[in-house]
């Protein structure tokens, strides 16, 4: 008996038994009837009709959230940046705060050191603490999915002598200038990454390397690195070192890899670290204006335009103003 038959007999009955039973009747027919098209019927038996607008558009979300959930369980848990304005650690801590102190991201609650671990790798003489001045999320995708927080810290004493000389000054303006000029003068910095999900260090690596790229072609759009010069082919080299320092391997949630820029006098070199130990670096080489990998990598995250991490710019200028009175 087809489903069109069945339903007007279940209505036929119910007039004959009474609306208590056309009730339990019409219940019991439901599941029988999930996945046919939607019909009606009256007391003259009438053909099915087309499916319904809204039936197709229901079954077009079901397959969406079932396709969703399905690839969720193959890269697991997926973090979403809240609709709501970019926050910041507008609430960081004075340089007379305790080494103890943690400070806490607005957006994933993730916590990361005031003053970060000694790095394993060798900073000059004289070298402070590295001190926190700014944290934020980065995020990917129009969905703005998370994928890590980004640290910036740096040399406590530089930070200091800074505020002392009245902070900055002339066109350091912008902040991508200021951070420039801190690591140009030659103040060891950091940049800590702490995954929000699982990743691994190629992911990582691959980020990092299309940002280079990006930085270069700027650069020589710009024509403050003439195309075809040894300058470019020295940071190009420095990109390949970058491409071959990262081993295989899952890099989990809640770790550490710190980027750690170390001064030279040719400008800043970039070590990789990861567990307390440099598995990578890349040397200055012969820089044009202080053109190096690692400067540009730290400069990526405050650019003027297309910044890695927003959230993280915006809380390193306020973390800045806070630190020297910028």
């Amino acid at each position: 008996m087809s489903m069109p038959r069945i339903a007007t007999s279940i209505v036929g009955h119910a007039r004959t038994a009474g609306v208590a039973t056309a009730r339990r009747a019409a219940t019991a027919a439901r599941p029988a009837c999930r996945h046919q098209s939607t019909f009606s019927h009256s007391s003259t038996s009438r053909a099915a009709g087309p499916p319904r607008p809204l039936a197709v558009s229901t079954a077009a979300v079901a397959l969406g959230i079932a396709a969703a959930c399905y690839y969720s369980t193959l890269s697991g848990p997926i973090e979403l940046e809240a609709a709501s304005d970019i926050k910041t650690a507008a609430s960081l801590p004075s340089l007379s705060s305790p080494d103890s102190h943690l400070v806490i991201d607005p957006d994933t609650n993730q916590a990361l050191p005031l003053y970060l671990p000694t790095p394993a790798s060798s900073l000059p003489a004289g070298t402070g603490k590295l001190r926190l001045v700014g944290l934020g999320v980065r995020t990917v995708s129009f969905l703005r999915v998370r994928v890590y927080v980004a640290a910036f810290y740096v040399d406590e004493n530089r930070l200091q002598q800074v505020a002392a000389q009245g902070g900055f000054r002339g066109d350091a303006d912008s902040i991508e200038k200021q951070v420039q000029k801190l690591i140009d003068q030659g103040a060891p910095c950091a940049i800590r990454i702490v995954p929000v999900r699982s990743t691994d260090f190629a992911h990582l690596r691959d980020g990092f390397v299309r940002a280079l790229q990006g930085r270069l072609k700027k650069a020589i759009k710009e024509s403050t690195i003439p195309s075809g010069t040894a300058a470019e082919e020295t940071f190009s080299r420095g990109i390949s070192e970058v491409k071959e320092a990262f081993p295989r391997g899952s890099v989990p949630k809640g770790s550490a890899l710190d980027l750690v820029l170390v001064p030279t006098g040719k400008g800043a070199s970039l070590n990789f670290e990861y567990d307390g130990k440099v598995f990578g670096s890349v040397r200055a080489g012969e820089a044009e204006k202080g053109f190096t990998v690692a400067r540009e990598l730290a400069l990526a995250y405050f650019s003027e335009k297309g910044e890695i991490s927003t959230p993280l710019k915006k809380s390193v200028e306020e973390g800045m103003s806070k630190a020297v009175g910028a």
